[in-house]
């Protein structure tokens, strides 16, 4: 793997702040809920043998860029 381009780091600082945004942004309660919602993903996930590092990035962004069903 090569450098990083500059749109590449764009894209990559553009993610980090949003992350960084919904974190500082999440309440005492809805940290609660985030912390159950990721308790019973990786109950689900350590059985299919995902590691829970993609799990959790992966749900961090479905916070950010919720899934939507085109039909």
């Amino acid at each position: 793997m090569g450098k990083l381009t500059d749109d590449e780091i764009r894209e990559i600082i553009q993610k980090a702040s949003l992350l960084q945004k919904f974190g500082e942004h999440s309440s005492a309660g809805n940290r609660n809920r985030i912390e159950e919602e990721v308790e019973q993903l990786f109950e689900i996930t350590d059985e299919l043998g995902l590691p829970r590092k993609f799990v959790y990035e992966a749900y961090l962004e479905h916070q950010v860029f919720p899934f939507t069903n085109p039909f």
